[in-house]
């Protein structure tokens, strides 16, 4: 995927001469865009979400779990959160100072002894469970995509 294919490709990079600030937020109501956060792991706080935008629509874009786990895989996730320095993945250290990511925290001692290969399995399924939970406890508007 690239911007460079988009259908207003020219007026979307010529974005990037604009100011930043409010200038920017001002030009982005202006012109009635709508906002698209993608991240991977913000359903997961669906309880904090709603209460900032309780009118909020979502769309949940999930790619097939077993498509996430073998390019997760590929990439060496297995070993990489806490050590890649471009992951900017959340970890958290316990009193031994073994450091895990965030969703593992409950399960810290049992992550560290899985194969890198478990690890990106279990991860996956942690990761759709919670975010499960953040969005479902909620009546709100989301859409599915698979």
């Amino acid at each position: 995927m690239s911007i460079h294919n988009a259908i207003n490709a020219s007026k979307i990079l010529r974005r990037r001469f604009d100011k930043d600030g409010m200038a920017a937020v001002d030009a982005f109501n202006s012109e009635n865009r709508v906002p698209c956060i993608l991240t991977h792991f913000a359903a997961s706080a669906g309880s904090l979400f709603f209460k900032a935008f309780p009118e909020a629509n979502i769309i949940h874009h999930i790619r097939h779990p077993l498509d996430v786990v073998e390019s997760n895989r590929h990439r060496g996730w297995g070993e990489g959160f806490g050590v890649y320095p471009t992951s900017f993945g959340f970890t958290v250290e316990d009193a031994d100072g073994l450091e895990t990511p965030w969703f593992a925290v409950d399960n810290a001692r049992e992550y560290a002894k899985m194969t890198p290969a478990d690890r990106m399995v279990w991860m996956k399924h942690r990761i759709l469970r919670k975010n499960d939970a953040g969005l479902y406890k909620h009546e709100c508007n989301v859409q599915h995509f698979i």
